[in-house]
C-alpha cells in the first residue's frame, strides 16, 4: 500500500513486482494501478518464481509489459530495466508529440464543432458530416478599423488586431460559444447553448474594450449582430480540402444586422428571434430600432438594441427609453408630428443619437410629402 500510494506523486521510472505475496498479490496490484489511470504511463516487470505461463499471460493482460524469471540473472533483470526505461522515455515523447499535434489542430479547427458532430477526434472527419441544430450567431465587427486613424503598417494592424482578439476570444469561450470563421477585422461566433450566452458574451465584450481602449489609448469601436435560428454545421471543400463550417440563409441577415451597428451608432443589435429566445428578456435594456429585409427573404425582421453596457451614451438612451419607446409608437401609427415632437425632445438631451436622428429624418419626410411608410417594407 505504501508502494501504491508513492506511485502517484514520485518519479518512478520502472515497477518490478512480484506475483505472488501476502495480503495482496501482484495482480491485485496491477488492478489498483489501472485503477489509478498510472499503468500506460508507468512500466511493469514482473519477478515470477516459476514459469507458469497464466500467471505471465495474466500479469501481461492487466498491463506489465515484461517478465523475469527467478532466480534473478543480474544481467538480464538490469538490461531488462534498461528497456522498460526506454520505452517509458518513448512513450512521454509520443504523449507530447500528440499533444502538440492536438493543440496545433485545436488552434485551426474549433473542437467545439467536433463535439457538435460527435466526432471524438479530427481523424474520424469525413466530408458531408453535418448536424442540424439551434444556434444563435454573433457576427462582430471593429467598426473604424479601416479610418484613417488605424492606417497602420500592416504588421501593426495585425498585432493590434489579434491583441483585441487575445482579450475577446477567452469572454466567447467562457459563455460556452466559439469562434467559427474570421472574414478580414471581422469575427462570426456560434453560441450552441442559449441566447443569452451570447448577449452576455456582446456584452462584456464591450466593456472589456472600454478598458482595452483606455490602456492602448485607442477608441475602437465594435458592432455586434446577433440572431437565432436553425442552421447545419458540417464540413464543405474536398476529400483533400475540408473546412468546417456552418450553413445558413440567414447570414445575410446577421451580416446585415452588424452594418445596421454603424448606421445607428449601436453596440449591440438583437433579432426578434434572440429577444424571444431569452430567459427573461425584461432583464436586459433594450429599445426597438427598425424592420429590416435580408436578402432572398420576404418577411421583414424586427430588431432591437441592446442598451445594457455600461457606457455613458447608453446610459442617456436608457434615461429617454421611454419617450423614445412612446415616439416609435406614434411613428408606427403614422401620427408622424405627434412623433417628431418626441423625438425632438429627446435629441436635445442626447444629441448622439443616430436612431433618433433616422426617425427625425423620416418623420419630416412623410409630413412633407402626405405619404406614410410602409411598414412591411421597412427603410432598411
Amino acid at each position: 500500500m505504501e508502494a501504491l500510494s508513492a506511485l502517484s506523486h514520485s518519479k518512478t521510472a520502472t515497477v518490478l513486482l512480484d506475483i505472488h505475496m501476502p495480503l495482496m498479490s501482484g495482480f491485485d496490484v496491477l488492478d489498483r494501478m489501472n485503477d489509478l489511470d498510472i499503468i500506460q504511463s508507468l512500466p511493469v516487470i514482473i519477478l515470477n518464481s516459476s514459469s507458469n505461463s497464466e500467471d505471465i499471460e495474466k500479469a501481461l493482460a492487466k498491463g506489465a509489459i515484461d517478465y523475469v524469471n527467478k532466480p534473478i540473472n543480474k544481467i538480464e533483470l538490469f538490461s531488462r530495466i534498461k528497456t522498460a526505461i526506454r520505452l517509458k522515455l518513448q512513450r512521454e515523447r509520443i504523449r507530447n508529440v500528440i499533444h502538440k499535434i492536438r493543440y496545433g489542430y485545436k488552434r485551426f479547427i474549433p473542437f467545439d464543432l467536433l463535439k457538435l458532430l460527435n466526432k471524438k477526434s479530427v481523424l474520424r472527419i469525413e466530408l458531408g458530416d453535418h448536424t442540424e441544430k439551434v444556434m444563435t450567431i454573433f457576427f462582430f465587427d471593429i467598426n473604424n478599423f479601416s479610418s484613417p486613424t488605424y492606417s497602420l503598417p500592416p504588421l501593426e494592424n495585425i498585432q493590434l488586431f489579434n491583441r483585441y482578439l487575445r482579450q475577446m476570444g477567452p469572454i466567447i469561450r467562457h459563455h460556452y460559444g466559439f469562434i467559427n470563421t474570421y472574414i478580414g477585422n471581422s469575427v462570426m461566433a456560434l453560441f450552441p447553448k442559449s441566447a443569452d450566452d451570447a448577449v452576455q458574451a456582446a456584452i462584456k465584450i464591450h466593456e472589456e474594450l472600454i478598458a482595452l481602449n483606455a490602456e492602448l489609448g485607442k477608441n475602437m469601436r465594435i458592432g455586434i449582430g446577433i440572431h437565432t435560428c436553425r442552421l447545419i454545421l458540417g464540413t464543405v471543400g474536398s476529400t483533400d480540402s475540408m473546412y468546417g463550417t456552418a450553413l445558413s440563409k440567414t447570414f445575410n441577415l446577421v451580416y446585415r444586422m452588424e452594418n445596421l451597428t454603424k448606421k445607428f451608432n449601436a453596440h449591440i443589435i438583437i433579432s426578434t428571434e434572440t429577444l424571444m429566445a431569452l430567459a427573461d428578456p425584461n432583464s436586459y435594456y433594450y429599445r426597438f430600432l427598425d424592420v429590416v429585409k435580408s436578402e432572398g427573404e420576404m418577411k421583414p425582421v424586427s430588431v432591437f438594441e441592446i442598451l445594457t453596457v455600461k457606457e455613458q451614451d447608453l446610459e442617456k438612451r436608457r434615461n429617454n427609453l421611454r419617450n423614445f419607446e412612446a415616439g416609435i409608437i406614434h411613428y408606427q401609427k403614422k401620427e408622424y408630428k405627434t412623433a417628431l415632437t418626441i423625438f425632438k425632445t429627446i435629441i436635445i438631451e442626447d444629441p448622439d443619437d443616430y436612431a433618433v436622428k433616422i426617425y427625425i429624418k423620416r418623420c419630416e419626410f412623410f409630413i412633407k410629402y402626405k405619404i406614410a411608410e410602409d411598414l412591411n417594407e421597412g427603410w432598411l
